[in-house]
Order: C-alpha cells, then structure tokens, then sequence
C-alpha cells in the first residue's frame, strides 16, 4: 500500500469516527486524487463542502493543482456537480 493509500484508510477512519470531520474528507478527496482515483475523489469532496461549503475554494484548488488533470473553468457548474456527489462515508 502505497502512502496515498494509507493516507486515504486513515481519512476514511477519521471520518467514520467523526462524520463531521470536513478537513479529513477533504483530505481523503485529495489522497484519493493522487492515486488516480478521481471519481472517488469527486465523492469525498462532495461530501466535504456539504460539510463546510467554505471549503470550495480549497477543492477547486485541489482539483486543478493535484494529478487529477481537471481543469475547473465554471466555479458554479463545479459547486453543482459537487453538491450532488455529497455522500457520508
């Protein structure tokens, strides 16, 4: 297992201890990108701006910065098909 891997099952166990937790699911969006996984990373990022909404601007610095190789162009179009991807893990 790799360190993004291992980085992601600690995010996921934070996050079932602490649901709540917005900076572990955000956290788990970015190790879930760095190992490729992006719609994986797509869900936990959903889930951490249902969590904290003012995450946004650190998502979409995530996904563009990140080896996801997305490139946000529409900010509101992005928030959209995030919110739609929020799912407790």
């Amino acid at each position: 297992m790799g360190e993004n891997e291992a980085a992601a099952s600690s995010y996921r166990a934070a996050l079932h201890a602490r649901p709540d937790f917005h900076e572990a699911a955000l956290n788990l969006g970015v190790a879930l990108g760095e190992c490729g996984r992006i719609e994986a990373a797509l869900d936990a990022y959903g889930h951490a701006l249902a969590l904290c909404p003012a995450l946004f601007g650190r998502i979409a610095q995530a996904l563009t910065s990140g080896r996801t190789g997305l490139v946000v162009l529409d900010p509101a179009r992005l928030r959209t098909r995030l919110q739609g991807r929020a799912r407790p893990f």
